[in-house]
């Protein structure tokens, strides 16, 4: 008998990309079908929301992934689609070599006659964010049943607009996945950069995964006792060599007036080739492990719509360094001051990573309100696994694991 598919309002609370990737993930690990309606149906500007709604690129790249990974059925599989049913094969989740049937995104790859690992590519049409990709489908290559490396190539943009980087992925979220998870080791190679900004560019990365070793969840996890900040790395990606240099130069003296004990490290330095190409990441690193970033994808303003600049030997770009560095900064203190364990990028992020763990699993937040993002991945879960777990008394110990009720109204009982 068919199961009728867990309804999803795309309106609901942050109303865009995140809703659909955390559904997706779900639905394709515990095989409920899924229909998400007014997709990303808050994005747009505010007088006409959902002008720019339905599937884009990135969506659908890794919706498409998922739907072969996991046999899925699926209706409204297409660009700008407003709506998609998303119905997997009911057998368990299997991305390893000795599923019944081979899954046909994976490509053996055999050295001396001996299967070595399994590839797999995701391309997008555009340069849209390869982090947000792998946010969809990361949960599913974690519980893979595999047991050689699975790499995964993924084309697209690795430093683009309103998304996580690539620089955040490999300096923030993965180490900290495997210090304080106890996630296995993801091993990044940066083939390529792509940009959103100046000229538009595609890049491509590979993330490769060893054997997986978390049956079927991902481990506990206590995220306490952050410590204090005992250093600061730094990824600049800039054009030009005295610009760079004065962001350095400033840069290290404003983290020094404001964290005198912590070191600070330039642990990336690259020149865009582009002056309309400029990224910069924080990372403060604690005496616990714990990292906490802060970054900024900037356009440098045109000097005649800039104005003149104070010192004519120096670019229009050197010259607005100052007043960005400061912006930067204060968002970058914001983030320490508030005493927590996490960012307010990574909170949202390991929602699911509660949902999925063997036991309950805390984080200290410090006085980091729960951002929209983070509640949306909450009300995602709570659908689903409410779908899941009900007739098989398993909802309520999962609920437990994250951080119930959604909201201050919530009088549902325990």
């Amino acid at each position: 008998m068919e199961v009728d598919p867990v309804h999803l309002d795309g309106t609901t609370l942050e109303g865009g990309g995140q809703l659909l990737r955390v559904a997706l993930a779900l639905s394709s690990i515990f095989r409920t079908p899924i229909r998400v309606s007014r997709i990303r149906g808050k994005r747009g500007p505010k007088s006409a929301p959902g002008k720019d709604g339905g599937l884009k690129p990135a969506h659908l790249a890794a919706a498409q992934w998922l739907a072969r990974a996991t046999a899925a059925a699926t209706v409204g599989m297409e660009l700008q689609s407003t709506e998609l049913t998303f119905r997997p094969a009911s057998q368990s989740l299997s991305l390893g070599e000795n599923s019944d049937e081979p899954v046909q995104v994976w490509q053996q790859i055999f050295d001396a006659g001996v299967l070595a690992r399994q590839e797999t590519h995701i391309r997008m049409s555009s340069p849209g964010s390869i982090a947000l990709i792998l946010q969809a489908i990361l949960p599913c290559l974690l519980l893979s049943s595999s047991s050689v490396p699975l790499w995964v190539t993924i084309a697209g943009g690795t430093n683009v607009s309103n998304s996580p980087s690539i620089d955040y992925v490999t300096e923030v979220f993965f180490p900290v996945l495997q210090s304080k998870l106890g996630i296995n080791r993801i091993e990044t190679s940066l083939n390529r950069r792509g940009w959103s900004t100046g000229r538009v560019e595609m890049g491509s990365v590979t993330f490769k995964f060893s054997p997986s070793q978390h049956g079927s969840g991902l481990p506990a996890f206590q995220l306490v006792n952050r410590g204090m900040v005992s250093s600061v790395r730094v990824t600049l990606l800039g054009h030009g060599a005295s610009l760079r240099q004065a962001v350095k130069s400033k840069l290290t003296q404003m983290l020094k007036d404001r964290l005198p004990a912590a070191e600070v490290h330039f642990v990336v330095e690259e020149d865009t080739g582009d002056s309309k190409k400029f990224y910069l990441l924080l990372v403060a690193q604690t005496e616990q492990g714990f990292r906490l970033g802060s970054d900024c994808l900037h356009v440098w303003k045109n000097s005649k719509k800039a104005g003149r600049t104070a010192n004519k030997s120096m670019s229009p770009e050197v010259d607005q360094v100052h007043a960005l560095l400061a912006k930067i900064m204060e968002n970058f203190m914001t983030q320490i001051d508030r005493g927590g364990c996490v960012d307010e990028w990574m909170q949202d992020q390991l929602v699911i990573f509660q949902v999925l763990s063997n036991g309950p699993s805390s984080i200290d937040t410090g006085q980091l309100e729960t951002s929209l993002h983070a509640q949306t991945a909450r009300w995602v879960a709570q659908q689903l696994l409410e779908a899941q777990f009900d007739e098989h008394g398993e909802y309520q110990r999962r609920r437990a694991q994250i951080s119930w009720p959604l909201f201050p109204d919530d009088e549902r009982d325990e």
